[in-house]
């Protein structure tokens, strides 16, 4: 079922409007490739999807593609989830999504309650929870994983935009990388505020 709604919003399907929540955990088939909810700009994510305080398990990406995470592309609000398995990529790979868009609108490219236990490894524009955050505020998450990458390395988040706002997150995982990188978020631009955060792992 997972799969099929990750396929229908791939083909399209927004679900703009609705409500998707997980009704237990779910352990994915650690021999195969997963394709992210969202996998590009033309089929972003808008719904709610609740995890219900559930876990994936299993999540295995080695494609080495833009945009990995559990989801690809966000603009909908994604909460109450905790993710683990080992996803790689190139440019915008986070625990949760690779890529959260808010734009101005703080309502929506939400990521709250979220927790990520898998090793994120990228380029350019990685993070525990998110690659890159475009105004979609991050609330109450952590990463307690090692994060990997070259520029724009986060905890929490590789790079924030347009007046993003994070609180009440912290990491406790491994970040490295060599321009831009931190407990918390790699890089900030156009403003954003961290507020209530803390980092104990190794930078």
């Amino acid at each position: 079922e997972l799969k099929s709604f990750r396929d229908d919003v791939n083909s399209g399907n927004t679900y703009e409007g609705w409500y998707v929540y997980l009704a237990n955990d779910i352990t994915l088939d650690i021999n195969e490739e997963w394709e992210p909810i969202g996998s590009n700009e033309n089929n972003i994510f808008r719904a709610i999807f609740d995890g219900k305080n559930f876990t994936i398990s299993n999540i295995v990406s080695t494609a080495l593609f833009d945009c990995q995470g559990m989801f690809g592309f966000n603009n909908g609000i994604i909460k109450n989830l905790s993710v683990s398995g080992n996803i790689k990529g190139q440019n915008y790979i986070g625990g949760i999504c690779g890529r959260n868009e808010g734009g101005s609108n703080s309502s929506t490219g939400v990521i709250k309650n979220c927790y990520n236990n898998q090793i994120v490894k990228g380029k350019e524009l990685v993070g525990g929870i998110t690659g890159e955050s475009n105004g979609g505020p991050v609330t109450n998450c952590c990463n307690i994983e090692n994060i990997e990458g070259e520029k724009y390395i986060g905890g929490i988040i590789g790079r924030s935009r347009n007046k993003t706002s994070i609180e009440m997150c912290y990491n406790s995982g491994e970040i490295k990388g060599d321009y831009q990188v931190a407990g918390i978020i790699g890089f900030i631009l156009e403003e954003g505020t961290i507020k209530n955060c803390y980092n104990t792992g190794n930078i």
